[in-house]
C-alpha cells in the first residue's frame, strides 16, 4: 500500500476503531436475559411476538382491559424486524436468548450513531471533522446515559436516523440525482417504520432549503425584493426545489399505503413541540420541563456532558465545542459556502429550540451540536493546514476532548445495565403464576409495560399513550383516575373508579410500591389537583435516613434523622423535631412489630427531662405529622395529615389495615399486591 492510498483511506481504520469503542461502552453493562424496565419491555414484547408468530397482532389484548389497536405508527416495526434477523444470525454462531440478543442489538444501534455522525459531518466539511464528530457523538456521556447503554428502546436508532436522514437529504439537495432521492426516501421510510416523530429531520431539511433560497437571494439581489427577481431566483434553484418536492410526494404516497399520513405526522410533531403538555404524562416527567438557557449546566448537558468535574478540563472542553460551532458558522459564511452555511445555521437554531423544550431531548441536541462542532473542527483543519504549529495544537485539543469523552463513557458504562430488583421480579412471577389469565392489574402508569410484558396480564395504564376513543379512555383519563384511587381517603370512591376499568376481567389486582413515595407529587396532583410545588396545603411524604445513634446523660437512646429525633425512654417512643434550640413533639408515631404497623398517639409526655437533656425549649403545640419508622429502622417517613388515611398509605405502610375491599395477597419490602373485592 503506497503513501497516497494511506492518505486517502486513513479514516477507515480510525472510524472502525471509534465504532468498536462506541459498541463496547454500550455492551459492557449487558446482563444475559435482562432488560431495563419500562419502555424496553414494551419494545421487547412486540419483538417476542414477531419472533413467535412472524407478524404483529392487529390488537393488543394486554395493553388496557379493552385492548388497544396496533397501527404501524404505534410500534417500532423496523426495530423489531432488524433485531429479529440479528437474533437469527447470532444463533447460527452461538446460542443466545432473545432478550440478550435484543440488548446486543441495541448496543450495535448505538454504535452506528458514530457512523451517521461521520457521514453527515464529512458531507459538510471533511474527514477530519467527521472523525471528531464520530468520536464525540459515539461516546458522549449525555447521549450514552439518555439511551441507557444497551437499553432495547428506540432511542439509539432514533438518534442514528436523525443524523443519517439529515446526511441523505443534504446529499440529495447537493447532487440532485434520482439515486440520491431514492436513498433519502429509503432512509425516511425506515425511520417512519421506527418512530412516530420521524418527520423531525424532514422539517429540518425543509428549513435548510428555505433558508438557502433566502440567503442566496440576499447575496445576489440584496434587499431588492421584486416579483420578477424572486420568480427568476426560484427558477434558478428549481432543481433543489424539485428534488425536495419529489421526496415529499413519494413519501406521502408510499406511507399512505402503510396507514401513515405524512402531513398529519408533521402537524403532530409541531403540536408536540408547542404543546407537549396535552399529554399529562409529559407534565409528570421532569425531564420535559422547560430549561433555562442561561444555566451553564444546561449547556454542559446539551453539548454531551463531556465534563470530568475538573474546572479547567470542563471549561476547555466546553469552550472548544462552542468555538468549533461558532467557527463553522463564520468560516462557511466568509467563504460563501452558502449551502453549508444554511445547513449549519438552521440545524443550530432548530436544535436550540429543541433544547428549550426540555432536558429529555439532550440526546438529540448533543448529537446535532457535536456534529456541527465537528464541521467547525474540519474547517479549522482546512484553515490551518499551512500553519503546522497551530494545526498541531488544534488537533491535540480535539484529540484530548475526544479522549475525555471516551474516558467518561467507559467510567459510566458499567452502571448503565438493566435494573436488577428481586422484589419486583418476584412480584411479576407471582402475578404470572397465581392470577387468572384474564385478570387485570392496576397501579400508577409507570409499571404498566412490565405488567403486560413480564407478568403477562392486562394493565390499567401504561406509557404507550393510547388516546381516546381508540382505547375507550385515553392515557390522560387513566393517569387521573389512578391518581384518584391512590390519593382518596374514600374506599368506595376508589372501588367505583376501578370498576370503570374492569371490563370483562375475571379478577382485579392493585399494586402499591415503594417508588410511589417519591412519585406521589404527581399522583396527588393528577388525583386531587393539589400541586405540592406551589401549594403549601398539600405537602408530600418526606423520607429521612438515620444519621447516627446517641445517648442522653440518663442513658436513653436517641436516633437522629437529621432534625427529627426519636427517643427511646423506657417504654416510651418519643418523636420530636428540633430546630435550633426549639423542639416540638409529633402527634403520632408508627412502628412495626412482627411486621405489623402499630400507630401510637403521642400524649401526656413529660417534656421537662427532654428539655434538660436535649437542651431545647419544647413547644406546647404538637406537629400534626405522623412519623413512620420503616421496619429496617434506617429510614423514617414523615406523613402529613392529609395523606395519613389515603388508600396508598393504608396499602403500602399498613399492608391493607383499615381497608375492606383490598386484600393483600403478596408482600415484600418494595411491592404490595392486593386482590380487589368488587
Amino acid at each position: 500500500m503506497n503513501i497516497d492510498m494511506i492518505k486517502k483511506y486513513y479514516w477507515i481504520p480510525i472510524l472502525i476503531l471509534i465504532f468498536i469503542i462506541s459498541f463496547e461502552v454500550r455492551a459492557i453493562g449487558i446482563v444475559p436475559d435482562k432488560l431495563l424496565s419500562y419502555d424496553p419491555i414494551f419494545q421487547y414484547r412486540w419483538l417476542r411476538y414477531i419472533t413467535d408468530y412472524g407478524t404483529l397482532p392487529v390488537w393488543d389484548e394486554l395493553g388496557y382491559y379493552t385492548g388497544r389497536p396496533m397501527p404501524l405508527g404505534a410500534v417500532s416495526l423496523f426495530q423489531y424486524v432488524i433485531t429479529f434477523w440479528i437474533y437469527r444470525i447470532i444463533n447460527v454462531l452461538t446460542p443466545m436468548g432473545l432478550m440478550t440478543a435484543a440488548a446486543y442489538s441495541a448496543a450495535l444501534y448505538g454504535a452506528l450513531i458514530s457512523v451517521a455522525a461521520f457521514l453527515l459531518v464529512r458531507e459538510l466539511s471533511n474527514n477530519e471533522g467527521g472523525l471528531l464528530a464520530a468520536a464525540l457523538v459515539g461516546t458522549a456521556p449525555q447521549i450514552l446515559s439518555r439511551t441507557f447503554g444497551a437499553s432495547f428502546d428506540t432511542d439509539q436508532l432514533v438518534v442514528f436516523f436523525i443524523l443519517f436522514t439529515l446526511w441523505l437529504s443534504i446529499r440529495m439537495l447537493k447532487y440532485k440525482t434520482p439515486a440520491s432521492i431514492f436513498f433519502a426516501f429509503s432512509g425516511f421510510f425506515m425511520f417512519a417504520m421506527l418512530w412516530v416523530m420521524w418527520t423531525y429531520p424532514l422539517i429540518l431539511v425543509g428549513g435548510v432549503l428555505v433558508f438557502y433560497l433566502l440567503i442566496t437571494y440576499l447575496f445576489e439581489h440584496k434587499l431588492n425584493f421584486k416579483a420578477n427577481k424572486i420568480k427568476n431566483h426560484i427558477y434558478k434553484y428549481k432543481d433543489e426545489i424539485i428534488v425536495f418536492a419529489s421526496l415529499f410526494v413519494i413519501l406521502f404516497g408510499v406511507l399512505l399505503l402503510f396507514g401513515t399520513n405524512l402531513i398529519l405526522s408533521m402537524l403532530d410533531l409541531v403540536g408536540f413541540a408547542t404543546q407537549a403538555e396535552k399529554l399529562i404524562v409529559n407534565i409528570s416527567i421532569a425531564e420535559l420541563q422547560n430549561v433555562s438557557l442561561l444555566d451553564l449546566q444546561t449547556w454542559i448537558l446539551a453539548l454531551g456532558r463531556i465534563a470530568l468535574g475538573d474546572a479547567i478540563v470542563d471549561t476547555l472542553a466546553l469552550l472548544f465545542i462552542f468555538g468549533c460551532i461558532a467557527f463553522a458558522v463564520y468560516y462557511s459564511f466568509k467563504n460563501k459556502k452558502l449551502f453549508e452555511f444554511s445547513a449549519i445555521l438552521v440545524l443550530t437554531i432548530f436544535t436550540l429550540y429543541t433544547l428549550f423544550r426540555g432536558i429529555r431531548f439532550t440526546e438529540f441536541t448533543s448529537a446535532i451540536f457535536l456534529s456541527v462542532a465537528g464541521v467547525g473542527f474540519g474547517y479549522l483543519i482546512e484553515f490551518l493546514k499551512k500553519d503546522k504549529l497551530y494545526l498541531s495544537l488544534i488537533c491535540g485539543v480535539g484529540f484530548f476532548v475526544a479522549f475525555v469523552s471516551i474516558g467518561i463513557a467507559f467510567m459510566m458504562a458499567p452502571s448503565l445495565g438493566p435494573d436488577m430488583d428481586k422484589n419486583w421480579d418476584s412480584a411479576w412471577q407471582f402475578l404470572k403464576e397465581n392470577t387468572n389469565e384474564l385478570a387485570i392489574v392496576g397501579t400508577w402508569w409507570d409499571p404498566g409495560h412490565m405488567i403486560a410484558g413480564l407478568a403477562e396480564r392486562r394493565n390499567f395504564a401504561d406509557g404507550a399513550h393510547c388516546g381516546s376513543p381508540a382505547c375507550m379512555y385515553g392515557i390522560n383519563d387513566r393517569i387521573t383516575d389512578t391518581g384518584k384511587i391512590f390519593a382518596t381517603d374514600n374506599e368506595d370512591e376508589a372501588i367505583n373508579l376501578i370498576r370503570k376499568y374492569k371490563g370483562d376481567s375475571t379478577e382485579v389486582y392493585w399494586i402499591a410500591s415503594s417508588d410511589l413515595i417519591g412519585k406521589f407529587q404527581w399522583i396527588q396532583y393528577f388525583g386531587t389537583g393539589c400541586d405540592a410545588r406551589t401549594d403549601q396545603r398539600c405537602p408530600l411524604y418526606l423520607p429521612m435516613q438515620l444519621q447516627s445513634v446517641s445517648q442522653t446523660k440518663s442513658g436513653y437512646s436517641v436516633f437522629n434523622y437529621n432534625n427529627v429525633k426519636i427517643i427511646l425512654r423506657g417504654n416510651e417512643i418519643i418523636p420530636i423535631l428540633i430546630n435550633n434550640r426549639n423542639g416540638a413533639l409529633f402527634s403520632e408515631i408508627i412502628v412495626y412489630e412482627n411486621n405489623t404497623a402499630i400507630p401510637y398517639k403521642i400524649s401526656n409526655v413529660n417534656t421537662t427531662e427532654i428539655e434538660n437533656e436535649m437542651r431545647v425549649r419544647m413547644s406546647s403545640e404538637q406537629i400534626p405529622y405522623t412519623v413512620l419508622v420503616m421496619p429496617d429502622g434506617q429510614n423514617i417517613i414523615l406523613i402529613p395529615p392529609h395523606l395519613r388515611n389515603n388508600i396508598f398509605t393504608k396499602m403500602f405502610f399498613f399492608d391493607g389495615q383499615g381497608l375492606t375491599r383490598f386484600k393483600e395477597v403478596f408482600s415484600n419490602s418494595d411491592v404490595k399486591i392486593f386482590k380487589v373485592v368488587l
